[in-house]
């Protein structure tokens, strides 16, 4: 018997993640608007650097402009 194995797990949980995202994030407003964008995690250098908002160098993954 075999046995089909994923040969790149982390790549299609990371792949998983971001559709959920994607439709997440459209299903909730405008994608293509900065100010929806950047109330949600994007990146954004001064909110990183004054404000200590680092979590957004995760989440900028997950965000689709």
């Amino acid at each position: 018997m075999r046995i089909n194995r994923i040969k790149a797990p982390c790549t299609v949980v990371l792949a998983a993640v971001n559709i959920i995202a994607f439709i997440v994030l459209t299903s909730r407003g405008m994608t293509e608007d900065g100010g929806f964008m950047l109330e949600h995690g994007a990146m954004y250098v001064p909110y990183i650097a004054e404000r200590g908002e680092y979590y957004r160098l995760f989440t900028i993954m997950f965000m689709h402009f």
